[in-house]
């Protein structure tokens, strides 16, 4: 395994542990009242509606932006690469046209 791939492992672990740890908090926050058959909040949970509500804020706003913004960094990366790699191949290609030119001329002398 790559170094790449382990990171990229340890990333998507670390993102799903984080994304159920935040989830947590509801199982606390909402009850299930027998008498009407719906969910319902719990009494004074103003701090940890206020925590639901921040983590709604990060996870509906600040996560498709950061997204974005990896996106948009990840094909400039890919563009950049794909341009050096053409150049390179543009260098080769030169190179063997010159030693086969110098090839022939030698040749026809």
């Amino acid at each position: 395994m790559f170094k790449s791939d382990a990171l990229c492992v340890q990333v998507t672990v670390c993102l799903h542990a984080g994304s159920l740890l935040s989830a947590s908090f509801y199982a606390y926050v909402y009850t299930f009242d027998t008498e009407t058959q719906s969910c319902s909040e719990r009494p004074q949970t103003t701090v940890i509606t206020v925590y639901l509500w921040l983590t709604e804020l990060v996870f509906n706003l600040l996560a498709p932006v950061v997204t974005a913004a990896l996106n948009v960094l990840i094909i400039r990366r890919l563009i950049r690469s794909r341009r050096a790699r053409g150049r390179s191949v543009n260098t080769n290609n030169v190179l063997e046209c010159r030693q086969y030119t110098n090839r022939h001329d030698i040749n026809r002398r």
